[in-house]
């Protein structure tokens, strides 16, 4: 029989090299229980986010230096300031340790990380968390019991959430796709790369009795899995077939709905390189699906260009080659927003579908819909955020709503909201530095010569702002902005004028 690991026994035989958390940079928190088939679902989704070069903080990948302090080593994760959200790997091992709900009780009481996103991996087929608390209440074990009460507690049992079973068909690699989504919508952003070397992988385990026979073959738990169910649950071995996906998306403040893949490239790269010509030698140097001459075709090499499209900018044919997966489109979209200057919020993914080969299409993700789904909020939301549907829980911090209070230049400026309080600063700070104005319009995209603010505006900055007479010219101040944004632009602004930091005070 098998000996059980546990703390750091369990730690040193499944330690994870050279996929340390950059705790200097936004990460999110893995919370799971060491039980053996917890652990290799955990692993395997943790490595291909990691990979993606998504940030995340697992303790099996973080061993302290000194043995003696692994307990608190998740304690100071969770208190780092840079720790946003909280994934919680829910199952029937998971819902009775008392270690789970010591961790999910800091993050509860965390002011600092606002929500919890429950993925549900139960052991057993049809099982969910209503059915297994009924099950441990029944049960005679007193302290699974009371470790299942405080878990719930905080995270209950109505909380809907990604299931490894029906929304991603036992399938590792769906899963962390759809956690993919969640934290793009988040704000997590990808690194091009996190890894530090090679990487070391746990001794591969068995999960319910079966070997597995490759550590980063993520569909091997989905067959394991549905062959469990018995005679004709496999299907034959019959993998079914992913269909063909259509994106609904938002770009430059019109909606776009149900096209394909190249196609959402295609009308992002022609209306952003469009309006900037005068940056495209920049691109071709930057984005690789970028070549100057007409090279799309089949046997095109690189096979990037192998489908794409070709467009006439001053003189000069650009081929634009879309042969490329999911995650390779949206990061080169974003390369190209961040090389022109546009801001982040001109194009956002509303919905993927898919399309299977029965003709059935259904929703891959809504953002609207699921974030209200699969987010737990912490205790004491205001009241009027509860959803009619008593398993839906909101966010208990609305950003919208916050307001700042600041000082600059010595006088206080009460209760502002995020726009206000960068427009404030734009005012105050820019006519005292009028000579460095040429700087600031190279510098900040969200400076523009001329009145450009209106509901209507594009790029969509400038959809909220005002503007101020410099030098004899005016000059947009665009504040249609996140938080992240307005705050990396105030700092740029005060770097450019060489103002020293204490000029600007915020209130924590």
């Amino acid at each position: 029989m098998q000996k059980t690991l546990t703390g750091m026994e369990f730690l040193r035989a499944n330690e994870i090299k050279n996929m340390k958390c950059h705790m200097e940079e936004p990460y999110v928190f893995i919370s799971y229980s060491h039980d053996s088939y917890d652990s290799q679902i955990v692993m395997n989704v943790f490595q291909s986010l990691y990979q993606k070069g998504f940030n995340l903080w697992i303790d099996t990948a973080n061993m302290p230096l000194n043995e003696n302090d692994w307990k608190l080593s998740a304690a100071d994760a969770l208190r780092g300031e840079n720790c946003r959200f909280a994934f919680f790997f829910r199952s029937e091992s998971s819902m009775v340790k008392e270690t789970v709900a010591k961790e999910l009780q800091l993050i509860k009481d965390l002011y600092h990380i606002e929500v919890i996103v429950t993925i549900d991996i139960w052991h057993e087929d049809g099982n969910n968390a209503a059915k297994h608390y009924k099950k441990i209440l029944n049960d005679k074990d007193n302290d699974a019991f009371r470790a299942c009460e405080k878990v719930c507690d905080i995270v209950s049992v109505d909380n809907k959430a990604i299931r490894l079973g029906s929304d991603a068909g036992n399938d590792i690699t769906r899963l962390s796709e759809e956690m993919e989504e969640v934290l793009r919508d988040r704000g997590l952003k990808p690194a091009a790369s996190r890894l530090s070397g090679e990487v070391l992988l746990p001794e591969v385990r068995q999960v319910h009795g079966k070997e597995k026979q490759s550590q980063s073959s993520h569909n091997i738990t989905k067959m394991e899995l549905e062959c469990q169910k018995g005679p004709g649950g496999c299907d034959s071995g019959k993998k079914r077939r992913r269909g063909r996906r259509l994106y609904t998306f938002a770009f430059d403040g019109q909606r776009y709905e149900n096209y394909k893949l190249n196609e959402m490239m295609r009308i992002v790269f022609q209306g952003i390189l469009m309006a900037h010509k005068d940056k495209i030698d920049v691109l071709l140097e930057k984005l690789p699906c970028l070549r100057e001459g007409n090279l799309i075709g089949k046997n095109a090499e690189p096979t990037v260009f192998r489908s794409g499209f070709v467009l006439d900018i001053e003189n000069r044919q650009i081929s634009i080659g879309t042969s490329l997966d999911a995650n390779t489109v949206q990061d080169y979209i974003r390369r190209l927003i961040v090389c022109c200057r546009e801001p982040e919020e001109i194009f956002k993914i509303l919905h993927v579908f898919e399309k299977t080969e029965d003709g059935m299409t259904y929703s891959k993700i809504n953002h609207q819909e699921r974030k209200r789904d699969l987010l737990r909020i912490k205790p004491g939301a205001p009241a009027n955020a509860a959803s009619s549907s008593s398993n839906i829980a909101w966010e208990r911090k609305r950003t919208a709503s916050k307001t700042y209070s600041f000082e600059l230049y010595g006088t206080r400026h009460e209760d502002q909201k995020l726009k206000d309080l960068m427009l404030i600063v734009f005012q105050e700070v820019m006519p005292k530095h009028a000579d460095k104005l040429e700087a600031m319009l190279d510098k900040l995209p969200c400076l523009k010569e001329g009145d450009f603010i209106g509901k209507n505006a594009s790029p969509t900055v400038f959809r909220s702002g005002g503007v101020i007479t410099l030098a004899g010219k005016e000059i947009s101040v665009g504040t249609s902005l996140n938080k992240e944004s307005v705050f990396t632009y105030i700092d740029r602004l005060l770097s450019i004028c060489k103002e020293p930091k204490d000029v600007l005070i915020i209130d924590d």
